[in-house]
């Protein structure tokens, strides 16, 4: 998902005129148009992915919170057809209509095929409608598809109280693409819920991408959404069965079948649907399965995988095999050397047998050897890259078996070799060669938790500030590879209690503290509650100094917490000094965090879009009912003043010789950022605001929870020249701007105006509640 294109805002109406083509010789934009096909859009996304570069940003914080993160929305016209050749049958249209969310896995040259499946679909579940609408997703970071629904319901292309159906095409399996999906797939997890906010919302929801693992998993399982599979097998299937149900069947028991016992398994899927077809024509496909099926001889497997084994250098090629199954064969290659390198001296200094002898027994007979071995290398587009498989996946199984039991010492061994490479300087380790050390790493991790998990995590965070900043891309991926190792591992149940472990020695140095506190922003999330307590720990260790990045670190946890504001404010809330009963240092800094979410972005330039506006508008929504008024207690109630103080005392002290005026001034200060704070409120949610869609009602009374928070602990009188003073410098900046130059002004000038009204409206509430001092 990381380089989708850069699409039109989601201001953008629909009815714009389309962009003018580029001149003759010039670059078409990366830009898809706001109104475009669904096969159009296809073509752009292939066109896209091979052109675009990612920006150099900050390598850590690009990957998670809102900063990298973007979602936009466009109309995709739908054309009906009547030439399809997609057997799209009645059950599966049922079980999309009572979930309201389809998956469509697709084969690597089927995606126009997707793009048509997706028209047929909408076209028959939206009534009257001759559109979807294209989501674009340009994410760095995990994702759920609440935020989705979320964001498109207050876009300009929702349309309440009609049926619209929302489209995501992905071309590229991403590390957060199974998190995705899960939402899809997990019964009895989000997925139902997921469907009643569909449902309130009157939105459909497809998501087609090249997922090629996935059918065999899905399949076996009732996912919750209807599942609707295209490749070149399938297709084939399904012109000589009565229905597609029948085919998905026929297609589940054939893939089984070729992984159990290697039949056709690494050949152009092309052979297989020959065969296949053939069989099926004939009328003895199901016996050729159950023939196959029968004939493999686990007995006979163990005693041909256990002669191997006795052979140095096939043993080496089946630990390979068996532990990095999606390496490319430069990367096999490389792996095999290095092991030969690290052989034992006694078997090193045989005149035969060793390294040398092994070294240019591999040089010189390298395809008999992975044919003995029973590797071939697979072209198939099952496979996210061509490598090296087993012929028969069950010898898989068996070596996994021998290398865990009898040859564990070797495993260890063999292991550690590859970690210690990993940490090289200049290392160029590949995602399959990280990927199948990170497995071997929770399966030792049984003998030695503390060396393979937490020692492993703290060499790659020393690593990671190892690496010089201007290979950022490396360094990025190794930051990606320990987020979700450190997720995986909070998975495991029998190895969490030695996360504490991790986090105590994280806290050492100020260079492990910058990279937990970017870890923090991805793994304080709603689905991992007890994450807070460890960003607690890691704020009340804040020094002066690091204030600023921790604000940013809060920032993206906030975002992650958009759906989940109760729990995450009354968590924070109950963080208290146990001796003053005030905010502890750690409450404190979210507190402040927040309130400069808010004092920041009424100057906010960077769109409609931030994350002051999503916050707003997540609490003064329908669905949260006491949204602004749990949200005005934590920015403006009695311990937000305090939490000021404790966080600020040090720094006014420095600057004031008399208690008195430092006390005055860090009040004046601070009731200057609260009435910014509420005029950027009033701005954001009067009654047709193009940033924010909220329903008119007593917008009054939404500003008296706030209201009622400030006057707990400020004055009328000092809230009237903080007001006042805002005003001031409102009217300093629209004076920085040109008359005519409305753009710029419009918005100041409005911000004035609600600066005007608040101060009405709390005279209005302080006579009206005897606070009016």
């Amino acid at each position: 998902m990381k380089d989708e294109p850069n699409n039109e805002s989601p201001g953008n109406s629909p009815d714009q005129p389309a962009p003018e083509q580029p001149a003759q010789g010039e670059k078409p934009s990366d830009k898809p148009d706001a109104s475009i096909s669904a096969t159009q859009h296809i073509e752009n996304l292939r066109e896209v992915y091979d052109q675009q570069n990612i920006n150099k940003v900050d390598v850590y914080f690009s990957t998670g919170g809102q900063e990298a993160d973007k979602i936009d929305f466009m109309v995709l016209p739908l054309t009906p057809r009547t030439d399809s050749r997609l057997p799209i049958d009645q059950i599966t249209h049922q079980q999309f209509g009572e979930s309201r969310m389809m998956l469509i896995s697709h084969g690597l040259n089927h995606d126009v095929l997707a793009a048509e499946a997706v028209e047929q679909i909408v076209l028959r579940h939206c009534p009257g409608s001759s559109s979807a609408v294209c989501c674009n997703l340009q994410l760095q970071s995990a994702f759920q598809l609440s935020r989705l629904i979320r964001e498109f319901s207050t876009s300009p292309l929702y349309q309440p109280g009609k049926t619209q159906a929302l489209v995501i095409f992905e071309n590229r399996e991403t590390k957060d693409t199974a998190s995705l999906l899960a939402d899809f797939v997990k019964k009895g997890g989000p997925a139902k819920g997921l469907t009643e906010q569909l449902a309130q919302k009157g939105l459909l929801l497809i998501y087609a991408g090249q997922h090629a693992n996935l059918p065999e998993n899905a399949v076996q399982q009732e996912i919750y959404a209807a599942y609707y599979l295209i490749n070149t097998l399938i297709l084939g299937i399904s012109e000589h069965v009565n229905n597609y149900q029948e085919a998905l069947e026929t297609y589940r028991q054939v893939i089984e079948t070729s992984r159990l016992t290697g039949w056709l398994s690494t050949r152009p899927e092309s052979d297989l649907v020959r065969e296949v077809t053939a069989l099926l024509v004939a009328g003895s496909l199901l016996q050729e399965l159950t023939e196959r099926r029968n004939s493999i001889s686990y007995a006979e497997e163990r005693e041909t995988v256990k002669k191997l084994l006795d052979t140095p250098l096939k043993n080496i090629v089946l630990f390979i095999a068996t532990y990095f199954d999606e390496i490319s064969i430069t990367d096999f290659d490389q792996l095999v050397k290095t092991l030969i390198g690290d052989l034992p001296e006694t078997l090193i200094n045989q005149q035969k047998g060793g390294a040398f002898d092994l070294l240019w027994e591999w040089e010189t007979s390298a395809d008999s050897i992975l044919t003995d071995c029973g590797l071939l290398f697979d072209l198939s587009e099952k496979r996210k890259i061509p490598a090296y498989r087993f012929e028969k996946s069950v010898r898989k199984d068996i070596l996994r078996d021998f290398f865990s039991s009898s040859q564990r010492l070797m495993l260890l061994r063999r292991h550690d070799v590859i970690m210690r490479g990993l940490f090289a300087d200049n290392a160029m380790f590949t995602p399959g060669i990280v990927a199948g050390c990170l497995g071997l790493n929770f399966e030792n991790a049984a003998i030695n938790p503390p060396h393979y998990l937490a020692g492993f995590c703290l060499h790659m965070t020393d690593h990671l500030s190892d690496i010089d900043s201007d290979n950022w891309r490396t360094k990025q991926d190794y930051f990606l590879w320990l987020v979700n190792f450190i997720r995986a591992w909070e998975d495991k149940e029998r190895f969490k209690s030695y996360l504490g472990q991790f986090y105590k020695q994280m806290m050492e140095n100020e260079l492990r503290r910058a990279i937990l506190g970017a870890l923090l922003t991805h793994l304080c999330t709603p689905d991992r509650p007890e994450n807070l307590a460890r960003l607690k720990t890691f704020l009340e260790g804040t020094s002066s100094e690091e204030m600023t990045g921790s604000f940013r670190i809060i920032r993206a946890i906030v975002f992650n917490y958009l759906d989940h504001l109760p729990e995450f404010f009354r968590e924070v809330d109950s963080w208290t000094d146990t001796s003053t009963g005030e905010p502890s240092k750690s409450c404190a800094f979210i507190k402040i965090a927040c309130t400069y979410i808010f004092y920041n972005g009424w100057l906010d330039k960077r769109g409609k879009r931030s994350l002051a506006v999503q916050l707003l508008e997540k609490a003064a929504s329908p669905d949260f009912p006491d949204g602004l008024s749990l949200l005005s207690d934590f920015i403006f109630g009695l311990s937000s003043a305090a939490a000021f103080r404790r966080i600020y005392r040090k720094l006014y002290k420095e600057n004031y010789l008399q208690e008195r005026l430092l006390k005055e001034d860090m009040e004046a200060d601070l009731q200057l950022i609260w009435v910014i704070v509420l005029t950027q409120w009033h701005y954001l949610l009067q009654p047709g605001r193009e940033v924010l869609q909220i329903s008119p009602e007593s917008q009054q009374n939404r500003f008296f929870p706030a209201l009622e928070a400030i006057l707990a602990s400020h004055t009328r009188s000092r809230l009237n020249i903080a007001f006042n003073k805002a005003i001031e410098i409102i009217n300093y900046r629209i004076a920085g701007f040109k008359e005519a130059d409305q753009v710029a002004r419009g918005p100041l000038e409005n911000k004035r105006t609600s600066a005007r009204t608040l101060i009405s409206l709390l005279a209005t509430y302080s006579t009206a509640h005897g606070n009016d001092r």
